[in-house]
């Protein structure tokens, strides 16, 4: 083998390796801007949870509004104990957090990726400053 075609090899070789991790390097950068705007769009929809909460003249909660709707977003309520107080639409009635995200959540803000039916979805949750022990929930579809 000639000399000129070795070097060609390893020059192949050292290129595609180059482009490779190139490649990773720009797929990683991606996905952390696009998680990181996703993330301050929940951050942003917090307080829109608020507004799915109603009360009545006794101050008790009432039901949600399942008509509320933000763009490709989701909303809940959730007390103390757990329950679901007011939910958007889509939503459900079982909390979109595990009962150990909604224990910190209660405490600050987190912020979990979980895939439900095969589809991703981002999920966020942070205390509710109207009322001790609840969390208020965004979600949203990667």
């Amino acid at each position: 083998m000639s000399v000129r075609l070795r070097v060609a090899l390893v020059f192949a070789f050292a290129m595609a390796i180059a482009l490779t991790a190139g490649s990773w390097v720009l797929v990683s950068q991606v996905r952390a801007v696009t998680l990181a705007s996703v993330d301050n769009g929940l951050t942003s929809n917090l307080s829109r949870a608020g507004q799915l909460l109603t009360t009545s003249p006794a101050g008790q909660a009432a039901r949600g509004r399942a008509e509320l709707s933000y763009g490709d977003y989701v909303y809940q309520l959730v007390d103390a104990a757990g329950t679901v107080k007011a939910a958007s639409g889509e939503a459900g009635r079982n909390p979109l957090l595990t009962p150990a995200q909604l224990q910190a959540a209660r405490t600050g803000r987190v912020t979990v990726t979980r895939t439900v039916d095969g589809e991703s979805e981002r999920v966020a949750g942070a205390p509710f400053s109207g009322r001790a022990g609840w969390v208020a929930i965004a979600a949203t579809s990667l």
